[in-house]
């Protein structure tokens, strides 16, 4: 019998992972720190030359989030991150996002 810890996750289920740990992820000072980011970048997103990059850091994220990631190739890798992030962009101001961020929007997967 398999343990539900080797099982993969699907596709949206690992989207809707990474959807709720970068929206709740703290940093040292108790920042919800990719919350933040989004806060800091949907206003500026249209309007900078280049277009700023929402940055996440491998370090930060879970293991598993990890490994299940890995599955993935780059492309489909960035669109899960892309999907995943644009829901936080949608909590801060829906409409605007859809509207004036979405079709910008650059994801970037750092070490």
């Amino acid at each position: 019998m398999k343990l539900i810890e080797d099982i993969a996750w699907t596709t949206n289920y690992l989207i809707e992972q990474l959807h709720y740990f970068l929206e709740t992820f703290e940093d040292e000072q108790k920042i919800r720190k990719y919350e933040k980011q989004a806060n800091d970048l949907i206003y500026r997103i249209p309007l900078y030359c280049p277009v700023p990059t929402y940055v996440i850091y491998k370090r930060d994220l879970p293991e598993r989030l990890n490994k299940e990631m890995e599955r993935y190739g780059l492309k489909e890798r960035h669109e899960l991150l892309k999907t995943a992030v644009a829901r936080i962009f949608e909590n801060v101001n829906e409409k605007y996002f859809v509207q004036s961020v979405n079709r910008l929007l650059k994801v970037e997967l750092r070490e």
